[in-house]
């Protein structure tokens, strides 16, 4: 899709926070390496910036495809998961319904199958299992 890596949705919110008081207070918007998550928000404390236990993480349908034998995708949702007191989301780039058209590539050493995200299925698979791992969590 045009314009949506995180540069330019950067840009654009900076642009759109900055063009607007419609949000009632001061807000900033700035680009910095963050832990976990590709965007995140944070709170002006004394001792500095403080994160917000809110994360979201984007993927590309076919970044999700092409890792997921690796079981990276579902090694990093989970730390998010467990961020204290927190919410992490998952913003997913395209359309699921043309996962099957991508290739989970094998890694150096062998894949896990388990992980493997090959189609629409399961892609709302995995959606389904870490809503029921938040649930899990949080009882």
């Amino acid at each position: 899709q045009a314009n949506s890596n995180p540069l330019s949705i950067y840009l654009k919110v900076r642009e759109a926070i900055g063009a607007s008081d419609a949000l009632g207070f001061q807000c900033d918007v700035r680009r910095e390496s963050l832990p976990l998550g590709d965007f995140g928000w944070a709170v002006e404390a004394e001792d500095g910036l403080r994160l917000l236990p809110a994360l979201v993480e984007r993927k590309r349908v076919g970044d999700l495809v092409g890792r997921s034998r690796s079981g990276d995708h579902m090694a990093q949702l989970r730390r998010m998961g467990e961020v204290r007191a927190g919410r992490s989301f998952l913003l997913l780039e395209g359309d699921p319904r043309f996962a099957a058209g991508f290739t989970a590539y094998e890694p150096r050493g062998g894949g896990c199958d388990d992980d493997a995200v090959t189609e629409e299925a399961d892609i709302l698979d995995l959606v389904g299992a870490l809503q029921v791992e938040e649930q899990l969590a949080a009882k």
